[in-house]
Order: structure tokens, then sequence, then C-alpha cells
């Protein structure tokens, strides 16, 4: 799509496509992109057809606008930089989010109004499951009662959890806000997956290896990633063999120290 040009229009129509290829009832619930002036004119096209997919734009990108202005100013080049690092840290760590909760205590008509505007526009038209998700079924999950009450339910914010997960095994009995919180945990805010895809090509089909058919490409770039991944595995299985194995030497020296004294 090199020689085409990029408008609103043009991007709507990719977009459209894709989500009827893919299945636009069922499978597809949000969009994400920049916020440049041509995907907002494509959001506005889509949200006309169809209201009731997510169109969101990427929280990276917007983070980055805004302390690119800011970051160019050196007497706030070290607060930025902290910034950064207390970012991606937040997004690298689940447990991180019961401190996010914690902290934002006393901001509940916002979420309440946020929630209410998921379900007007997760379940379109379709008032009855609004009133289920939003005046019967949330009252249960709020007062612990059914699933929500189990001990291992309640303790949840003691060990690394997925939240999607977490309403798949305790949401059974509140099927409405079961579909709705597992489908919206599972949205992305950001379109950096897509970026680092990008990079993926950019590394791959360069000046000199300009030739390469489109089918080859994906193939090369998947072979790419996923070894990447495997790599990554096998990287967080020796750092927790390397643990165990610390773990065991120091219990030896301590039943050895004892044995001394």
């Amino acid at each position: 799509m090199s020689h085409v040009s990029h408008t609103g229009e043009v991007i709507f129509d990719l977009v459209d496509k894709a989500i009827e290829e893919i299945g636009p009832h069922n499978n597809v619930v949000q969009v994400v992109t920049d916020n440049a002036s041509n995907n907002m004119g494509a959001k506005r096209l889509l949200e006309e057809k169809r209201p009731h997919i997510f169109w969101t734009s990427c929280a990276a990108h917007t983070i980055n606008l805004m302390l690119q202005g800011i970051g160019n100013l050196t007497r706030f080049k070290k607060v930025v930089d902290q910034a950064k690092a207390f970012t991606i840290f937040v997004y690298g760590h689940t447990r991180t989010l019961e401190c996010l909760r914690y902290f934002t205590e006393g901001k509940e008509p916002k979420i309440s109004e946020g929630f209410i505007s998921c379900v007007e526009k997760f379940f379109y038209h379709d008032e009855d499951m609004q009133h289920m998700a939003a005046n019967i079924k949330l009252k249960k999950f709020q007062n612990r009662e059914g699933p929500f009450s189990k001990k291992l339910a309640r303790n949840f914010e003691n060990f690394d959890y997925n939240p999607a997960s977490w309403w798949r095994l305790y949401g059974y009995e509140t099927p409405a806000l079961q579909k709705m919180a597992t489908r919206i945990l599972s949205l992305t805010s950001s379109s950096s997956g897509c970026e680092r895809n990008w990079n993926g090509f950019e590394g791959i089909h360069t000046k000199k290896r300009n030739r390469l058919t489109t089918t080859r490409l994906n193939k090369l770039v998947y072979i790419q990633f996923n070894s990447k991944l495997l790599s990554k595995r096998e990287k967080i299985k020796s750092n927790k063999i390397i643990e165990i194995l610390g773990l065991v030497i120091q219990l030896k020296l301590k039943v050895f120290s004892r044995g001394w004294g």
C-alpha cells in the first residue's frame, strides 16, 4: 500500500475489510492506532458503521507526545528518564496494578462512569443485557456473592495473576459480566507490539534485500520473532534453575552451620 495515499477513508476501508475477514460480531473488540489525523478520521467512519467496536488511541504514543516537548528541556531530562523507567515497570508487572488501585481510592464516580460507558458500547442496542450487567450482576460482584466469595477468589492479590483468567474462573454465575470483563481486560492499551513487528520487517527487508516476496518475508519475520520468544523462555527457565540452586546452597549452608554450632 506504499503507492496509496493513507487518508482516513483508505485506512477505514483497510480496517473494515480486516474486521469483516476476522469476524465483526464475536472476534473483534478493539482497534488501536496512534493519534494521527488520518487515523482519527478512520475512527469516526468506523464508529458510524460499527459502534460496538472500541477504537483506542495508543497509550504509548500519547504519553510520548506529552513528554516529548518536556523532555527537550535540559532541566526536566532526569525527571522524564525516571518517569519512563517507572512506566516500563508498571506495565511490566501485574502486581503493580494493586498499587494503582490503592492510589485511585476516592475516584469511584469516574470509574462508574467508565464502566457504564463500556456496558453501553459492549452491549450496543441490547438494553436487556445492559440492564442485566449494570444493575443486577454487578451487585453480585460488588457484594462478593457466589463464586466471588470463595477464599481463593478473594486472595488473588497475593499472587501473580491475569485478570481475564480470574474472571473466566470465578465469573461463571454472571455470564454477562464475565464475557465483557474477559474481553475488555484482554485488550491492549498500546500499539507497541505492531511497532516491534515493523522493526522486524525493516531488519529483513533492506535496500540490498528488497526483492523478497510477501510470503517469504512473512515467514522470515515469523521465524525471527518466535526464535526470540523461545530464547527468552529458555533464559527465564535457566534463571529459575539458578535461583533454585542458590536456595538449595543456602539451606545446606544453614544446616552445616547449625551442625557446627
